[in-house]
């Protein structure tokens, strides 16, 4: 199973480049304390999943770009 994402997400204001699940990870690990709670929590938890493999990684990028990046996410 791949950790590659179909499309990689730009978290701003940064416009850091998050294409992989452990990419989500690191981020995550690296902004912790900047980060909403409630956010921060669901995200990890998807990327959590998918790193573990009971979860898609597709749903991970879903969920981080809806979490951290403006506008529409397929």
């Amino acid at each position: 199973m791949t950790t590659n994402w179909t499309r990689p997400v730009w978290v701003l204001p940064d416009g850091m480049r998050v294409a992989t699940t452990e990419d989500a990870l690191s981020f995550l690990e690296a902004q912790w304390r900047s980060l909403p709670p409630a956010e921060r929590r669901i995200a990890y938890s998807e990327a959590f999943k998918a790193a573990s493999g009971l979860g898609s990684h597709e749903e991970a990028r879903r969920c981080f770009a809806t979490l951290f990046t403006p506008g529409p996410h397929h």
